[in-house]
C-alpha cells in the first residue's frame, strides 16, 4: 500500500519493530500474444489430441464390444486400419505379437476358443488395439520323417552311454577285486600317462579330478580305484596308487595353528601320481583315468 520513496508506520513482526520504505516497483515481464502463439498451440494440439484418443478409445471398446464377432464395424465407423499380424505361439511372435499383452490376450478363451473382439489393449499413451482372432492352426506332433533322424541320433548316444558304464562297472568290479590289471588291458584301451598331478591341474576334467582327490590314501602294494561318469557320455576309471606330499602340504600343516593363516590359506595340497587309459571322445566307448603301479 506504499508509493514509491514512502517510509511506513513502525511494523511489529517476530523478529522485532521495523519502518519500511519503499524505494521503487518493477513488474514482472509478460509475454506478448504472439510469442507465446507457439507455445499456446502446442499445448492446446496436445490437449485435442488427448481428448481425441480418449473418445476414440471409448467408442473403440463400445463397438468393439457390441460387434463383438468383428473388427470390419470399427474399422468402418471409425476408420481404422485392420492390421494382420504373422503366425505366432503363446510365447513367441513379430510385430505387434511381440508384446506379452497381445500374445496372452489372443489365447484367451473369448478370443481363441469364443471368437470374440478383445477388450482395447493399451500398447502406448497413443496405441490402443483390439485383438480378434483370424486364423488358428492347433500345435500338432511332427512326423516320424521330420524326427528320425534326431530320435536315432539321441538313441545311439543313450545306447552308447549305457553301454560304456555298464561295461566300465565290469571293469571297476575287476580290478577292485584284483582279477584285472591295468596292465593286462593296455591293448584294449589306450592310455595317457599325466604323472603326478596336482589339485589345480586344469588338463583333467574337473570331475575326474575332484573324484581322484577324494579318494583314500593307497597302501605300497594296493591301488585304489573309482569310476566317474560324465556329462559327456563317457565313463573314466581312476587307480590311484601313490600320494606325495609337497613342500606346501607340510606349510599347510604348521599353519593350521595360525588363526589367521587358516583362514586364509588352502587345505592341504596332495599330489597324486595317475595314469589315464581312454578310447575316444566318442559316448559309445570307455575312457580310463589310472595310475601306473611303480
Amino acid at each position: 500500500s506504499l508509493h514509491v520513496n514512502q517510509v511506513s508506520e513502525p511494523v511489529k513482526t517476530q523478529f522485532g519493530w521495523h519502518i519500511i520504505k519503499l524505494n521503487g516497483l518493477s513488474g514482472g515481464d509478460t509475454k506478448s500474444f504472439e510469442q507465446a502463439r507457439a507455445e499456446i498451440e502446442e499445448e492446446l494440439k496436445a490437449d485435442m489430441a488427448e481428448s481425441q484418443i480418449y473418445d476414440l478409445a471409448e467408442n473403440l471398446a463400445s463397438i468393439g464390444y457390441e460387434e463383438s464377432d468383428s473388427l470390419l464395424p470399427a474399422s468402418e465407423q471409425l476408420d481404422l486400419k485392420i492390421q494382420t499380424t504373422d503366425w505366432f505361439t503363446s510365447g513367441k511372435g513379430e510385430g505387434l505379437a511381440e508384446q506379452e499383452k497381445i500374445r496372452s490376450i489372443a489365447f484367451s478363451d473369448d478370443v481363441l476358443n469364443q471368437n470374440r473382439n478383445s477388450e482395447t489393449i493399451e500398447l502406448s499413451d497413443s496405441s490402443i488395439v483390439i485383438v480378434h482372432l483370424n486364423q488358428h492352426k492347433p500345435s500338432e506332433k511332427k512326423s516320424l520323417d521330420s524326427v528320425k533322424d534326431s530320435i536315432i541320433e539321441t538313441l545311439k548316444r543313450k545306447g552308447g552311454r549305457e553301454l560304456a558304464q555298464t561295461e566300465g562297472k565290469k571293469v571297476l568290479t575287476d580290478l577292485q577285486a584284483g582279477k584285472e590289471t591295468l596292465d593286462a588291458m593296455a591293448g584294449s584301451f589306450p592310455i595317457a600317462d599325466l604323472g603326478f598331478v596336482k589339485r589345480s591341474n586344469e588338463a583333467v576334467a574337473r570331475d575326474v579330478l575332484s573324484a581322484a582327490f577324494s579318494l583314500a590314501k593307497p597302501s605300497e602294494d594296493k591301488a585304489v580305484y573309482e569310476a566317474v561318469a560324465e556329462a559327456n557320455g563317457d565313463y573314466t576309471i581312476i587307480e590311484l596308487s601313490n600320494v606325495r606330499v609337497t613342500n606346501d602340504d607340510t606349510k599347510a600343516d604348521a599353519d593350521k595353528n595360525d588363526p589367521v593363516k587358516t583362514l586364509t590359506g588352502s587345505s592341504a595340497n596332495y599330489e597324486y601320481q595317475a595314469l589315464i587309459k581312454s578310447l575316444t571322445q566318442q559316448t559309445d566307448v570307455l575312457r580310463f583315468a589310472v595310475k601306473d603301479l611303480q
